[in-house]
């Protein structure tokens, strides 16, 4: 089961002069944040939700417009941590699925990889050529005898794909932190 604060929390922007800014109101859980590889679109979900939605980024400003839903999953499915691939599609971890599904840009299924546990949490690709996924998993509120069934609950599970992912970008700071008021 997925818990949170129902709507209190928000999405905030750190900017290159550090300034701290709101930018999404009314989140429960945030997760999946990650940007097209020309990081003009920005996909974020909600986890409760179960709804990953994207945006209009202007990557100069940090400024977010224009939410429109990305996928809807079905019920006991969470999307939870994302990534993008190089040829632009979403990576999405689904708690309590035991899966992660691939997305287009548009939002359609590409493809679904079946897991050996049911609460993967995030994914991202590493390796030498970019090309191995990386899938956290909990084991959270699991009882004993599903801890059993799910021996790789709460591991780290890698996969070698034909896929490459992206080098996500550094964040250089041009001076210390100022909060900016909403």
């Amino acid at each position: 089961m997925v818990s949170g604060e129902q709507h209190l929390g928000a999405l905030y922007c750190l900017d290159h002069q550090l300034r701290v800014s709101s930018q999404i109101a009314g989140l429960s859980i945030s997760n999946g944040l990650c940007w097209s590889p020309d990081a003009k679109t920005l996909y974020h979900t909600d986890t409760p939700s179960r709804c990953i939605y994207r945006y209009d980024f202007e990557p100069a400003t940090g400024v977010i417009s224009n939410q429109r839903l990305l996928v809807r999953t079905k019920k006991g499915c969470f999307p939870d941590g994302a990534t993008i691939d190089e040829q632009g599609y979403l990576w999405s971890a689904q708690w309590g699925a035991s899966q992660v599904v691939r997305y287009s840009p548009e939002g359609e299924v590409d493809f679904i990889l079946p897991l050996p546990v049911s609460q993967p949490t995030c994914v991202a690709f590493g390796g030498p050529q970019l090309n191995q996924l990386f899938i956290t998993s909990a084991y959270q509120g699991l009882c004993e005898a599903a801890r059993q069934a799910e021996p790789d609950a709460g591991n780290v599970l890698v996969f070698q794909t034909n896929i490459r992912g992206l080098q996500d970008p550094r964040f250089c700071p041009a001076q210390s932190i100022r909060l900016s008021q909403p």
